[in-house]
């Protein structure tokens, strides 16, 4: 074995002497190994600094919200600005923060921020009016949002002093506090607990509620029902069922079984009644009469024409009329008006499914190339 054989033999049984000792201690290795210690989120947290959220730098905002920016956020929005709209520090100073020509010059030189701003650059000013312009109608909509925040606020206070219902979404886009006085309200008007609230109204487990509030450490001010369990306790939690239903448009199962006792049995359709009769003419008039007989009825105008041609054109009609059309009462009318000569008039009144479209295609052969008057009228029931 060589020199160097030896010497690497030896370092290395030191080495494992160095290690087997520091293992073997009472109390372990001198050193942690790195990456077997895990870190805490409160740990992780205490390592990280306060969260902020900024506007965007691309759009106008207030003199309040560019004061909360960072340093570096400073200067790249006042650069941006600059470049946008052609301008020098001045016009962003007097348009849009209203601190006059001076003023945010003299807060980016307090600040030791003035020296990074591309300040010094020569502007032509050529887009001033289109940032004016553009100040106004941003002014102008944050006026309109404004407003529309404050109706959208007051409409949600109304809902939770007037315990409307809301569906489980909306109910989570309330503040805390006025998540916890909704549900508090529920319980008063309702007399009711925590678990009807979550089942029927929001139509979620009773724990995932319970724990929602226990989550945000607001679960203690959940104030407790006092109706029990008993008959009045669940008389009051199928009232506010009940309640709930109606709001959803949907009908309660007490109105379900009312509507099958009192509905009346479906009427079946009636076969259409159908007669003719005929009134000899007295005078030149042309007089009019409806005549019952036997459950039918008709009218009939008396006008010139021959017996013949009333008596083949009836006897056709007759012919092609539907099946369902009683036609065996009606001799002796039939014998009438092969006697004189008449004009008919038709007159149906019946209940089907659907209309007729046979009854329809005699009608039109019966009076087909005559000058008639029509009044038709249908309608569902």
């Amino acid at each position: 074995m060589t020199e160097a054989a030896q010497v690497l033999n030896q370092t290395n049984g030191e080495r494992s002497k160095l290690k087997n000792s520091a293992y073997h201690k009472k109390n372990g290795s001198a050193v942690t190994k790195l990456g077997n210690k895990r870190m805490s989120w409160q740990e992780i947290q205490s390592k990280h600094g306060e969260e902020e959220t900024f506007p965007s730098t691309d759009c106008l905002i207030t003199y309040s919200d560019f004061v909360r920016y960072a340093p570096d956020l400073k200067v790249e929005y006042v650069n941006k600005m600059m470049d946008k709209y052609d301008i020098d520090l001045q016009h962003i100073s007097r348009y849009l923060f209203n601190k006059g020509d001076d003023g945010l010059r003299s807060y980016l030189r307090n600040n030791k921020l003035l020296n990074l701003c591309d300040y010094r650059k020569a502007r032509s000013k050529s887009r001033l009016l289109q940032f004016q312009a553009d100040i106004e109608e941003w002014k102008h909509r944050e006026a309109v949002s404004k407003e529309i925040d404050e109706a959208e606020a007051q409409r949600k206070r109304n809902i939770i002093w007037n315990a409307e219902f809301i569906d489980y979404k909306e109910f989570k886009t309330l503040p805390v506090d006025g998540q916890v006085a909704y549900v508090n309200n529920l319980i008063k008007k309702y007399n009711i607990s925590l678990t009807p609230i979550a089942t029927y109204l929001f139509k979620i487990d009773q724990c995932s509620l319970r724990e929602h509030f226990k989550r945000l450490k607001v679960y203690d001010q959940i104030e407790k029902s006092k109706s029990g369990n008993g008959k009045t306790g669940k008389a009051r939690i199928a009232t506010f069922a009940d309640a709930v239903k109606n709001w959803r448009g949907e009908s309660t199962m007490e109105e379900k079984s009312e509507d099958i006792m009192t509905s009346p049995e479906p009427e079946k359709p009636s076969e259409p009644i159908m007669a003719t009769h005929v009134e000899e003419p007295k005078s030149t008039e042309f007089p009019v009469r409806m005549v019952e007989k036997s459950n039918i009825s008709a009218v009939y105008i008396p006008v010139k024409k021959e017996p013949e041609a009333v008596e083949t054109e009836l006897e056709e009609t007759l012919a092609k009329a539907p099946a369902k059309v009683e036609t065996t009462e009606k001799s002796d009318d039939i014998s009438a008006i092969k006697s004189n000569a008449h004009s008919t008039v038709f007159s149906a009144n019946y209940r089907s499914t659907g209309m007729d479209c046979d009854e329809l295609d005699a009608l039109k052969l019966m009076f087909k190339n005559k000058l008639v008057e029509v009044c038709i009228t249908v309608r569902t029931i």
